[in-house]
């Protein structure tokens, strides 16, 4: 994703400023997921970050300065809270 934002800025084009990671801290140990940690908070100062993730350890680290965003399917219909 990172690299296609380059991409995309070499091309002319505006950079985006969403980025979605998902279960990006599945093979990472503890030092990885610090490191992670390190360069979301480094992204998320111009740009708006959305984690998916199960990952317990990345989760508690997060959980205090992050917005919850629920999203929900039922029969057909999916709702975010």
């Amino acid at each position: 994703m990172l690299s296609l934002n380059d991409l995309l800025r070499l091309s002319g084009k505006e950079k985006s400023n969403i980025i979605f990671f998902d279960e990006v801290a599945d093979s990472l140990d503890r030092e990885g997921v610090k490191g992670l940690c390190a360069l979301i908070d480094e992204l998320k100062e111009d740009k708006k970050v959305f984690i998916i993730s199960h990952n317990e350890y990345l989760t508690s680290i997060i959980e205090d300065k992050a917005t919850e965003l629920v999203v929900k399917k039922s029969q057909g219909t999916t709702s975010f809270s």
